[in-house]
């Protein structure tokens, strides 16, 4: 559906996508108003129709599990990503109903959650282990960052848009100091000892560096790349005279210092609401329990029959399935955007799953999702650039970006991936969240616009958005050119109202070579507020272009054992390319490939590697061109790889249900120069005797399992490598209580289960036993998993022998046996 050509080369910044039957209806606001608006901000807007997205042949797969409705949207969203430089999505329709635009749902430990990301996270598949549940934990196929920002409004029919676009609108077209400085804060009954406004003290008010709460360590240090992050009062010290008002602070619990009121749930509820109905509070950050027909301890049918604000607010809430659009038709989603064209909100940020605390600090993934939210607006020198770039989709997926880092944390629950693939913006991504007062005089460049690849000696051209924020019209506003730092051209804009834009174009016809292009404006004889927003920048490539991108090497690898290097080869240019492609060793070519790609092609190339030196050196892709190509700063990727002589190969079979425990048997290997292969045993299924004969040994782990630890296969396949002279080191903590009724458990393990849990977490060697013999350690706390639940009692059955005890106990907690045919370590 989507063309370079499309709107006369312009393609859609903003697309929205919608169903038929809601695509065309008659109403004070329509999805034509918020095209023309976009339009008139500097984007260009359309509207597609899911129907039209099904029908086009060129998003269909013939793999059925990428071949339904979701997965159609998502190419259609890459198709418009990479043909029409769309940056922002709008859905517009529920989950459920007559309308319905299905979203893909996501796993993690609480249950499928509805997602957005998995159309503007545009990388894999979501699904690489090709089963019934979506980017679960130890799915390669999860694309952790976004290619655009997405929005949701899930509308079932025409009133329901046009009273959203009121309220929408409003917000846009605000100038009102006392209107757009209402910040306001709510924070429930936790019934933790890390209290609701603790976490909003955290997640929006303050700028810290650390955690706050009773114990703020209790779950551990705060991350050092977090560095420090911005609240309200960090931007009202930094921004005198654009301050906040933020004295509208309402909690469940005992107040904190700092303004905070309240003390019960129900002074709280009153409290904000009637700050609410007074129009005091329109960006409302907020912790509380909730369900999809609760926000704020409020029910949905009491926001509508008792709130009565005539100013639109914007809500970001942390609760639980706030934004649940399949538990309930019209809960409380409802409620806040379509239920009037005047009251509630005209955006929400919302969880479709569980929202996430913590018993006695704020280290929670939802505190930080929304405490990056606001620092990324806050923080302008650092994060946003401008109060331009202060769209609601910007900062939602700067947050999550920025969680990125975070997705595997907290195995038990999966918070972190849970809020990463739950919490949504209920609004329109390009909506532009406002400080509280516009400056006297400001212009700056919205939007720079030039193909970043052209050839040379070809006509060029240079196209702008100027955007008068002032409050002041303006006259005089010189628009200037510039390339590598020296004026190319200039025009006037003779005059421009408050709160508009207009569009500029350049032509530049440039040499062989690389520039940088930059569009400055400034108004004539006027001093401006600030003049971090009056230019744009953007890097122009006029030649060949060859990239090397995704180097994929080993940390590790071992002497003369064969080490793949791969990378992805892509042609940036405007020209087909035959090109030459290096395997570099320590600055050294070893081998080369020559591959031929067309304009815009790219290929993944992988070279067969020896190491022949031990050592931590360099290892990388290089390509290039016969012919002179202006930009090589991306022509070559390395990675340095540790060499040394193996003393084994060892297959690693990770049983752990998706948890991480295997990076703790991946660090103890390479510390004692083992070599290794992962393999997945939910994604690969149970590796066959012949499979791990092919290895020193087999290492398998079962992590916290208690009811699927080793099943038939598994056993049948790991008697019959032993029977061959395996030799096997297998632990979980509940091998024995799953399996100890088996042959398997008896007869080759040569293990008796004793009791399920010892309480005792120090386990002392047994002298004289080659493994255990002087050791004696603690197996919580540390630095190790600390999932030691059940720490059970084992005996052996001869010719087994002990290898731990537990401290002062008749228990063992390890056994080996060496039958003279197979080794086993349990």
């Amino acid at each position: 559906l989507c063309d370079p050509s499309d709107n006369g080369g312009l393609g859609y910044d903003y697309v929205i996508i919608t169903r038929a039957a809601l695509s065309d209806f008659s109403a004070n606001y329509t999805w034509n108003d918020l095209i023309n608006r976009k339009k008139n901000d500097g984007l260009e807007a359309t509207l597609v129709t899911v129907e039209d997205i099904n029908n086009c042949p060129d998003y269909w797969n013939n793999d059925s599990l990428f071949n339904d409705t979701p997965a159609h949207i998502r190419e259609f969203c890459k198709d418009a990503y990479q043909d029409w430089d769309t940056q922002y999505i709008l859905i517009g329709g529920d989950n459920d109903g007559v309308n319905v635009v299905e979203r893909r749902k996501l796993t993690y430990e609480e249950e499928p959650v509805e997602s957005d990301i998995y159309w503007t996270h545009l990388d894999n598949t979501f699904n690489a282990d090709h089963d019934s549940e979506w980017g679960e934990r130890g799915d390669s196929g999860f694309d952790l960052y976004s290619e655009m920002y997405s929005g949701s409004i899930p509308c079932d029919e025409g009133i329901d848009v046009s009273n959203w676009l009121t309220k929408s609108f409003f917000y846009a077209d605000a100038l009102d100091k006392d209107y757009l400085e209402n910040a306001a804060f709510y924070g429930g009954d936790t019934g933790w000892n890390c209290q609701g406004d603790d976490f909003i003290d955290y997640s929006a008010i303050k700028g810290t560096n650390d955690w706050l709460g009773p114990d703020p360590d209790s779950d551990g240090p705060y991350p050092s790349w977090l560095g420090f992050q911005y609240g309200f009062e960090t931007w009202n010290k930094v921004n005198p005279g654009m301050e906040y008002n933020l004295s509208v602070k309402w909690t469940a619990e005992p107040p904190n210092p700092g303004g905070w009121q309240g003390g019960s749930e129900s002074a709280a509820i009153e409290g904000l609401k009637n700050a609410i109905n007074n129009d005091q509070c329109t960006l409302i950050s907020a912790i509380a329990h909730a369900n999809e027909h609760m926000s704020m301890d409020v029910y949905d049918t009491d926001w509508e029959a008792n709130y009565h604000n005539t100013m639109p607010f914007f809500v970001h809430d942390y609760g639980c399935h706030c934004g649940d659009m399949d538990a309930t038709d019209d809960g409380v989603l409802h409620s806040m955007l379509f239920h009037d064209d005047q009251e509630l909100a005209f955006a929400c940020v919302y969880n479709t799953g569980y929202g996430w605390g913590n018993f006695d600090s704020t280290n929670s993934s939802s505190a930080l999702q929304q405490k990056s939210f606001w620092d990324y607006l806050f923080d302008v020198t650092n994060n946003s650039g401008s109060t331009l770039n202060w769209q609601l989709g910007k900062a939602q997926e700067w947050a999550r970006d920025l969680m990125a880092p975070t997705i595997n944390w907290d195995t038990s629950s999966g918070s972190w991936r849970g809020t990463i693939e739950s919490c949504l913006l209920f609004g329109d991504p390009a909506q532009l969240l406002k400080p509280p007062s516009s400056p006297d005089h400001n212009v700056g460049v919205q939007k720079l616009d030039v193909d970043t690849h052209v050839s040379p000696n070809e006509l060029t051209y240079v196209n702008a958005t100027i955007i008068n924020n002032g409050k002041n019209n303006e006259t005089n506003i010189i628009v200037s050119f510039r390339v590598n730092g020296s004026e190319i051209d200039n025009i006037t804009i003779p005059y421009m109202e408050s709160q508009t834009t207009q569009q500029v174009s350049f032509n530049w016809t440039p040499t062989l070579g690389w520039y940088i292009v930059t569009i400055n404006a400034t108004i004539a004889n006027v001093v401006e507020d600030f003049y971090s927003d009056n230019e744009k920048s953007e890097t122009v490539i006029a030649g060949p272009d060859i990239a090397v991108e995704n180097l994929e090497t080993p940390e590790y690898a071992g002497i003369n054992v064969l080490t793949h290097i791969s990378a992805t080869v892509e042609n940036l240019g405007t020209t087909d390319e035959t090109i030459t492609v290096h395997l570099v060793v320590n600055g050294s070519i070893k081998a080369n490939q020559s591959i031929t790609l067309a304009s815009g092609e790219d290929t993944n190339v992988t070279f067969d590697w020896y190491p022949e030196e031990e050592g931590t050196y360099p290892v990388g892709i290089s390509a290039n061109i016969s012919g002179a190509e202006p930009y090589t700063d991306n022509n070559e990727e390395t990675n340095d790889v540790t060499v040394f002589t193996p003393k084994g190969y060892i297959l690693l079979v990770d049983d752990d249900k998706g948890k991480s425990y295997e990076t703790y048997f991946e660090d103890a290997l390479l510390a004692d120069s083992y070599l290794y292969d992962l393999w997945n045993r939910d994604a690969d299924g149970s590796p066959s005797p012949t499979t791990m004969a092919s290895y020193t040994a087999v290492v398998w782990f079962t992590g916290d399992d208690y009811s699927d630890t080793l099943d038939d296969t598994d056993q049948a396949n790991l008697a019959d490598y032993l029977d061959a002279g395996g030799h096997l080191f297998i632990t979980g903590q509940d091998i024995g209580y799953d399996i100890k009724d088996t042959s398997f458990y008896s007869d080759y393990l040569h293990a008796i289960y004793v009791v399920d849990d010892t309480n005792i977490l120090t386990l002392e060697g047994v002298s004289g036993d080659p493994i255990g013999n002087g050791l004696i350690f603690d197996i919580s706390s540390g630095d190790g998993a600390n999932n030691q639940n059940y720490p059970s009692g084992i005996a052996p059955i001869e010719p087994a022998t002990v290898v731990f005890t537990y401290e002062n106990s008749n228990y063992n907690g390890s056994i080996r046996v060496n039958t003279g045919v197979y080794k086993v370590v349990y």
